[in-house]
């Protein structure tokens, strides 16, 4: 991303392109080598070199509530803030991405491996294609 010495970031005038550069004067780059890694890129990366994952990446049995369609995952009831018409039930889910938890919803799924996981994302099936 460039930066110019009194406007700080200019998202809007950089390219995400590798042979653009050339900086001006008291201007900076940022390079974030990882923002252009999709969801099925980092899990066969994970794969490919064995890297090990948090167990959430894994469907498991988990105690949750369902709300406005998302899974929320209960750790622990007495921290839980739950709504009324809150029922916790038990789905096999696992999480696609690792936020603010409780608040990072959880999907229903069966993978229990990492080769699983990676299928199941949007573009997993061209990896094993």
């Amino acid at each position: 991303m460039r930066r110019g010495p009194r406007t700080g970031a200019a998202p809007a005038a950089s390219r995400a392109l590798l042979y653009n550069t050339r900086l001006g004067k008291d201007q900076t780059a940022r390079v974030f080598p990882l923002s252009n890694w999709t969801e099925t890129d980092i899990l066969a990366y994970a794969l490919l070199h064995r890297i090990e994952l948090a167990p959430l990446y894994f469907a498991a049995p988990r105690p949750i509530v369902q709300r406005a369609g998302a899974f929320i995952v209960v750790g622990d009831e007495r921290r839980m803030r739950f709504q009324p018409g809150d029922q916790i039930q038990t789905r096999t889910v696992r999480f696609r991405t690792l936020g603010c938890w409780p608040v990072t919803g959880a999907v229903e799924r069966d993978a229990t491996e990492l080769a699983a996981v990676v299928d199941e994302t949007p573009a997993g099936f061209l990896l094993r294609a």
